[in-house]
């Protein structure tokens, strides 16, 4: 500590708040000297001030933030990577795979896997990952129960359906295969000559959807035989009650099951669409059960979430999230962060929609109105959330928060 330069402190209750110049807010209690908390906010320039419970602290882009001590907070582990909810566990895929106890943090067992294609995805006991040209199926307890070999580089998933697992591959056309329990079942490469690429993939209502090349290409889930194309720019891809498309131009477009077209959107907010969210999401955008073991299922059935993004000439961004359906856009959220910042892909589920914020925090939104039922504050850009019995972000660290129902 004597290498650091501090603040003068602030004391109240029996606590001391400290902070480092320009990166940490530290609370140590009087009497043992033990730290009770920390914070890492970045351009600390001013010392902190105490009122009724709430730390009080200036940086050098001129917020005033306000802390105080929480009970929403129930784990921090140092396992970062993009996550998923399964077997009462939480899984973070970032150099390697890591199984975390859902209640505690604790670190059940670490696989080496090497860095991972997309999130990991938990379903019926297992947890799956694409690595490298490998496609991985865990138990809970961490053994390996089977894995076999992709002919090139995964791109997109795996996500899961009926216990089948469906992975693009990264070669010069449009490539999608399907596992079950490790069996190759088939393989899509398309009919096109030029080179492809697959940029999304879900699955549902007993099809497979890619976003290859700006379009959205639609597969038998059972034969992996093409039934239908649509769009152009695409960019983001969710499945609910209808298949929604996110554009480049900043559309959001519904497609029914068979492909014909159910209603479009242009969005004021933003310039193009970054990621999509739905309600009744059957795929990989909402991993992990609700308390109580509810679904994801909501009362407004034909709801999306698209984070629409406006690019500045520095490269910075602006994002939004919108909420709509195909009478019109319901409500709009803007995170706190200015004059630019980026959002997490959405989550959905009991009322409420996720969204991680690259202000370090975390928003918990109702789905009616897009008011706040929470925010919980990390100590870094939020990358990835997901939703369990918790609610779990990725950040500086993986947290756990509280979720909107008694523990």
């Amino acid at each position: 500590m004597s290498d650091r330069r501090l603040f003068a402190p602030a004391v109240a209750d029996g606590t001391a708040y400290v902070a480092d110049v320009g990166e940490t807010l530290m609370a140590f209690d009087l009497d043992d000297r033990e730290t009770r908390w920390t914070v890492d906010l970045d351009g600390v320039e001013y010392a902190p001030a105490v009122a009724d419970g709430t730390v009080y602290l200036g940086d050098s882009e001129g917020f005033l933030y306000a802390l105080a001590k929480s009970d929403d907070l129930r784990w921090r582990s140092d396992s970062v990577g993009a996550l998923a909810t399964g077997n009462g566990r939480v899984y973070v895929g970032g150099d390697d795979l890591t199984a975390l106890a859902g209640g505690s943090g604790g670190a059940h067992w670490t696989a080496r896997t090497g860095d991972l294609a997309a999130p990991p995805v938990a379903a019926a006991g297992n947890v799956y990952v694409a690595t490298g040209v490998e496609l991985i199926a865990f138990a809970a307890d961490g053994r390996a129960q089977w894995q076999t070999q992709l002919q090139s580089q995964a791109v997109a998933g795996p996500v899961v359906a009926d216990g089948t697992l469906y992975v693009a591959t990264g070669e010069e056309r449009v490539v999608v295969r399907a596992f079950d329990a490790g069996t190759h079942r088939w393989t899509y490469a398309g009919d096109c000559e030029t080179i492809s690429s697959v940029a999304d993939i879900a699955v549902g209502n007993g099809q497979v959807y890619a976003v290859c090349d700006g379009q959205v290409v639609v597969l038998d889930a059972d034969a992996g035989e093409e039934r239908w194309t649509a769009g152009d720019g695409v960019r983001a891809l969710a499945v609910g009650s209808s298949v929604y498309a996110g554009t480049e131009a900043n559309e959001v477009v519904a497609h029914a099951p068979d492909g014909s077209e159910r209603w479009r959107m242009s969005l004021d907010r933003g310039e193009a669409v970054e990621h999509l969210a739905a309600s009744a999401v059957s795929s990989r955008h909402t991993a992990g059960t609700l308390p109580g073991g509810g679904s994801n299922v909501e009362k407004r059935p034909g709801d999306v979430y698209a984070v629409t993004s406006d690019g500045a000439d520095d490269g910075s961004s602006r994002e939004w999230l919108v909420a709509l359906d195909r009478d019109g856009v319901r409500w709009t959220f803007p995170p706190a962060f200015t004059p630019s910042g980026t959002l997490t892909a959405p989550v959905v589920g009991n009322g409420t929609v996720v969204v991680g914020a690259s202000d370090h925090r975390v928003y918990a939104l109702d789905t009616r109105d897009g008011s706040e039922r929470r925010r919980f504050e990390t100590g870094g850009p939020v990358e990835h959330v997901t939703i369990g019995n918790r609610i779990y972000a990725a950040s500086d660290a993986t947290y756990a928060f509280r979720w909107l129902t008694a523990e």
